[in-house]
């Protein structure tokens, strides 16, 4: 059976309980919070999808946060100023690379899964998919947060990673098509991060409901 979520306290605790479970990573948990409390408030509901009632023709991807969140020192400060990265054109990144991706693939994804579990990477992909009408599951590919992508189970298993799309908060939108393995998937997507001086979104893994 689907899971609702409906109120600020269920938000509160899925947040929560995403933080203590994913052992130290997987993103801010206050930005989180803040990105399904305002969906709450807008849409009235977060319906979470059982996997197995994800139809086996349907299309599924994940999405997911990647980069840095260290302060900026006065040298990027400056650095961002001289490349005119001074006024955010985006705040919620994964809709935006969901809705790449799709352009790129020429059709619709149905059902966005979490990568992990953390306080934004858990929380993000949710509301991403929410707030685009589409499912989401109630799970993750990987029981914790990890540091790189190679870690998560589709990885293990040998899904295809791309094509990956990355759209950061300035606007920037990127796509890679083809990679030679998921080890260059991964430094290849932080370095698209670092033009973002902090995080950028990104999609990967599209594979059938099956």
């Amino acid at each position: 059976m689907p899971r609702l979520i409906r109120t600020v306290q269920e938000v509160e605790d899925l947040v929560r309980g995403v933080t203590f479970f994913s052992t130290g990573g997987g993103g801010d948990p206050v930005k989180g919070l803040r990105f399904l409390k305002e969906t709450i408030e807008d849409i009235g509901e977060i319906e979470l999808a059982d996997v197995d009632e994800l139809p086996d023709d349907v299309t599924v991807c994940t999405c997911f946060y990647m980069g840095s969140i260290a302060p900026r020192t006065p040298e990027v400060e400056a650095r961002m100023k001289a490349m005119g990265l001074t006024t955010r054109e985006i705040e919620r990144v994964l809709p935006e690379t969901v809705k790449a991706l799709e352009r790129f693939l020429g059709k619709t994804v149905d059902a966005i899964v979490p990568v992990e579990l953390g306080g934004l990477n858990t929380s993000a992909p949710i509301d991403a998919a929410a707030r685009l009408g589409k499912k989401v599951v109630d799970g993750d590919y990987a029981g914790r947060a990890v540091p790189e992508i190679v870690q998560i189970t589709p990885s293990m298993a040998g899904k295809q990673l791309t094509p990956m799309a990355s759209v950061d908060e300035w606007g920037n939108v990127a796509f890679i098509e083809r990679v030679r393995n998921h080890e260059c998937a991964e430094a290849l997507g932080k370095a698209i991060s670092t033009v973002a001086f902090g995080l950028v979104g990104q999609t990967a893994f599209v594979m059938s409901g099956r």
